[in-house]
């Protein structure tokens, strides 16, 4: 009617195939559930969540408004896009968006690991350790991946299907040739949580498949001239038109991976391959 207000209440659930095999019938039940449980207490609880996590937002001491308003959007959307329940990691800009990057098509890409894997790491660590799990989950595509490019080792895709793990860069696929340092990235990550975490279940079960698994495919990777390793025709987080030898960021990250791989197998009390080290 004309002058009054009407406020509507609508509850969804999201079941992904990955988590049930009859998702909508799992989804179906958990409506039910919410709906038994109410709006209310629903949102009240979501609004604890948050009150909860707003707690580690990063204060910039010193810092004008603006700039404490783009660090608590950032803080948002980060908290908002990843969750240690989701099967599929986060897709580029998560849950933002921007006016005209929509090309991504919700594939996963290092940048997940390497700009929002290290915060949440402190900020939300079961959360990091989502994204994390995803990797793992994954492994037998990206060690599918290796081979199929003529190497060893694990060889994390490009742009990875959140279902699948397996490449899925849009034809011809011109960047996942190249874009080696993907599997670095990755690998990197996982050091990371390791070492923060301190959670030595997590360092032997996780942490050291990936790291072995990206060691050996550097070990494949390079080529050796004149006594040395390198790493030719790559291409660096900074994207060119032609790929370069030796992109200073990729050898960088490869040599920091095979001290972390070395490093790891003394932890673990595993035979240290000796061209890690040569490598690096």
């Amino acid at each position: 009617r004309r002058g009054r207000q009407y406020k509507l209440h609508h509850l969804v659930s999201v079941v992904p195939s990955s988590l049930h095999t009859h998702p909508d019938y799992q989804a179906a039940r958990l409506i039910a559930m919410a709906a038994n449980i109410g709006f209310a207490a629903i949102r009240k609880s979501n609004r604890a969540s948050w009150i909860e996590l707003w707690k580690s937002r990063i204060r910039l001491v010193g810092a004008g408004k603006r700039w404490q308003a783009m660090a608590d959007a950032a803080f948002f959307y980060l908290m908002s896009s990843s969750h240690s329940s989701s099967p599929s990691s986060t897709s580029m800009f998560g849950l933002a968006t921007w006016h005209d990057y929509h090309y991504y098509f919700g594939h996963v890409m290092w940048d997940i690991e390497t700009f929002c894997v290290p915060p949440l790491i402190f900020l939300q660590p079961d959360a990091a350790r989502g994204i994390l799990d995803y990797r793992i989950r994954n492994l037998e595509s990206a060690r599918s991946n290796a081979r199929l490019m003529g190497r060893r080792g694990l060889q994390f895709p490009w742009e990875s299907a959140p279902s699948s793990g397996e490449e899925a860069a849009p034809m011809p696929g011109s960047a996942a040739w190249r874009e080696d340092h993907a599997s670095l990235d990755i690998a990197r990550a996982f050091t990371l949580c390791a070492h923060v975490s301190g959670d030595d279940a997590f360092f032997q079960d996780k942490a050291w498949p990936v790291l072995s698994g990206v060691a050996e495919w550097i070990k494949s990777r390079v080529t050796k001239r004149r006594g040395k390793y390198e790493i030719r025709a790559s291409m660096g987080i900074a994207e060119r038109k032609s790929p370069s030898d030796n992109a200073v960021f990729t050898n960088i990250s490869a040599r920091t991976i095979l001290l972390d791989a070395a490093s790891a197998a003394k932890r673990l009390n595993r035979p240290v391959d000796p061209a890690w080290l040569d490598i690096a």
